[in-house]
């Protein structure tokens, strides 16, 4: 099959740094999938970010920006069977708009499924209206603020006093909600004709800093005592909104109760673990086939590592970070701020316990190195 890969963050160039590298793990994770699958994959980066040479196309094509790689797509349309499309929901409804507009053929959820889970005003309605429990509004301090179109923890806030929802950006839609205490888990779905097939539970770590949460990392495959009740939750708010196919992701908090916070209609990051360290077949997952069987050799860890200062990268310190075992994306920019992340990589172990190790050990060697 001829394939082209596009990703929103690496063509658009601009996109914040823990974005944009999630979205290169994703990009890199899908064509060096599908290449080694034996299938012939274009993609596109832009051409302020750098190609690390772990990515493995078939044909890199050097775009200006996000618009740009799309007229790209439009242009070349038959020189591929389909566009596989890695975006943020926000971005993500119109890309596909645009792909069906042009008589693209795409493997993607269609753009309602997509407008419906990303707006989570109107997912939560669903939620509500399909008896899946999902935090309900804020009655109270503390609670969480989180933009109505938005990806991961981006703009997340926990709120504690009226002052602060006040201080809330007035530039963004924010949808504000109970706090709820919990574990933090995720479910990967393979979604097609068939209806949805659980791939993997993964557990996810978030931090809060001033206030701001912040996506550090995750585990897959991962145990959990309410496993069984988590992945249920998950499936039952994949299967009120139609239209959701391929890869999908299903956010959630497990404590007293399971919640369900989100559904991501596209490829997520636990997605990346998942295929480095599981039999799962990219071209099946992101085309809703569910295996006969899933296997795991071991639990990876992935995540980024945060820049501890503001650096200026110099060849010599890339090229060392990109040689070193667990890195899956190096740093592509030639600098940093403190805060900032600066990589992205997958550490595998026998164990939810050694693979986290390895994770920490490698962030502390990068920490060093520069």
């Amino acid at each position: 099959m001829r394939l082209f890969v596009f990703e929103y963050a690496t063509s658009q160039g601009t996109a914040g740094s823990s974005i944009l590298m999630e979205g290169y793990s994703m990009l890199k994770t899908a064509v060096n999938g599908l290449k080694k699958e034996g299938h012939c994959v274009e993609t596109c980066l832009n051409q302020n970010v750098s190609e690390i040479r772990t990515l493995n196309p078939d044909k890199l094509h050097k775009v200006d920006s996000c618009k740009g790689a799309l007229q790209l797509i439009a242009d070349l349309k038959n020189s591929f069977d389909f566009v596989y499309p890695i975006a943020p929901e926000d971005e993500l409804c119109g890309i596909v708009r645009f792909l069906e507009s042009n008589g693209i053929r795409h493997l993607s959820s269609s753009p309602e499924a997509v407008a419906a889970a990303g707006d989570k005003r109107v997912a939560a309605e669903v939620f509500k209206d399909n008896a899946v429990k999902t935090p309900g509004n804020c009655r109270g301090f503390p609670c969480v603020a989180k933009p109505v179109f938005g990806a991961g923890c981006e703009g997340t806030y926990i709120i504690g006093s009226e002052d602060e929802l006040d201080a809330l950006p007035k530039n963004e839609k924010f949808i504000v909600q109970e706090y709820i205490e919990g574990d933090n888990p995720s479910v990967t779905f393979a979604v097609g004709k068939k209806g949805a097939f659980p791939l993997a539970l993964n557990k996810q770590e978030i931090e809060a800093n001033g206030g701001r949460l912040r996506y550090k990392g995750g585990m897959t495959p991962a145990s959990h005592a309410k496993k069984d009740e988590i992945i249920g939750a998950a499936k039952k708010a994949v299967d009120c909104l139609p239209g959701l196919f391929g890869v999908v992701g299903v956010d959630l908090i497990a404590g007293d109760e399971t919640y369900v916070i989100e559904v991501n209609p596209r490829m997520v990051t636990s997605f990346v673990g998942l295929a480095q360290v599981s039999n799962v077949s990219v071209l099946e997952a992101i085309t809703g086939i569910p295996p006969k069987s899933i296997r795991f050799n071991s639990c990876a860890y992935f995540g980024h590592i945060y820049c501890p200062k503001d650096i200026e990268f110099n060849e010599t310190i890339i090229k060392k970070i990109s040689a070193m075992e667990g890195v899956w994306v190096p740093p592509v920019f030639g600098s940093a701020k403190a805060g900032e992340s600066i990589a992205f990589a997958v550490s595998n172990g026998k164990s939810e316990a050694e693979a986290k190790d390895r994770f920490e050990r490698l962030n502390k060697k990068i920490w060093r190195l520069i």
